[in-house]
């Protein structure tokens, strides 16, 4: 890859010179122009980069912020990576937003009368939640779909509880729509990095696994306890997330986990919430 710019024009991209693999070169974000800025955040371990193509999008700074502290307090630091994210204007009239998970970031596309909370809840879920073939495969049910519920809770005092429920009904149907939907979970490691599809319904599958279990530990603790106590106990990379959350979550009250574990996460039977 070779590309060029001309001098007064700044550049925003996940993509970077040189050789480098086919994929990285398809799922990459590249943004230039005269009028771009760029909102830095440093975290530890990684610097993130919003960048906007419309300079009167006066949101840019607060999008910095909002995914700045998702993966500040979601992303172990062993696991961070930096991330560019690009911003883009469009001019229709009507309500409508766009938004792409890179692995390296995301571009979203929104128009002025679309709300730019729903724009930067979804750019949330893109910065803790990645599409990252080369993670650890078999625990992916824990590190994106358990931080894709973490980024959740962050995400509702941003949003409207109809963009909540809509957004929640998405995870539903990537879920339930998907072919692999009843795999188990030693077929999802072995095919992760094969199938997108498989990606998503893994960390799908571990979001709404999660949304179970707080519901659990609630009514287990008479509301005095939730899934968020059990997961500050865990530590950043547990070498088996599984015990260790079964081991969480007795910890605060919740119970044995163990059958409803292997029922869903193991085993991969079809999991269905509550009414």
């Amino acid at each position: 890859v070779r590309w060029s710019v001309p001098t007064d024009w700044r550049v925003s991209t996940t993509l970077t010179q040189g050789t480098q693999s086919m994929r990285q070169v398809r799922l990459s974000g590249f943004m230039a122009g005269t009028r771009v800025v760029t909102e830095t955040r440093e975290l530890a371990g990684a610097t993130l980069r919003v960048s906007s193509l419309d300079t009167s999008r006066g949101d840019t700074a607060a999008t910095a912020d909002a995914v700045a502290a998702a993966v500040t307090r979601i992303v172990p630091p062993k696991r961070r990576h930096d991330i560019t994210v690009n911003l883009v204007g469009m001019n229709d009239a009507f309500a409508a937003l766009s938004t792409s998970a890179l692995p390296r970031g995301a571009m979203s596309y929104r128009t002025p009368s679309m709300s730019p909370g729903v724009e930067r809840a979804r750019l949330v879920l893109a910065a803790v939640q990645d599409d990252d073939p080369d993670i650890d495969a078999a625990t992916a049910w824990y590190t994106q779909g358990f931080a894709a519920w973490r980024a959740m809770t962050m995400i509702r005092p941003l949003i409207e509880p109809a963009d909540l429920a809509r957004m929640l009904d998405e995870t539903t149907v990537r879920y339930g729509d998907s072919p692999f939907r009843r795999v188990p979970n030693a077929r999802v490691a072995a095919e992760f990095g094969t199938s997108p599809d498989l990606r998503r319904m893994a960390a799908a599958r571990g979001e709404l696994f999660a949304s179970l279990l707080d519901a659990r530990i609630r009514e287990a603790t008479s509301g005095t306890a939730s899934l968020q106590d059990a997961l500050a106990r865990m530590p950043d990379d547990p070498d088996d997330s599984g015990a260790a959350l079964m081991q969480a979550v007795a910890a605060v009250g919740g119970g044995d986990i163990g059958p409803i574990y292997r029922r869903y996460i193991v085993d991969g039977e079809l999991l269905q919430l509550p009414r």
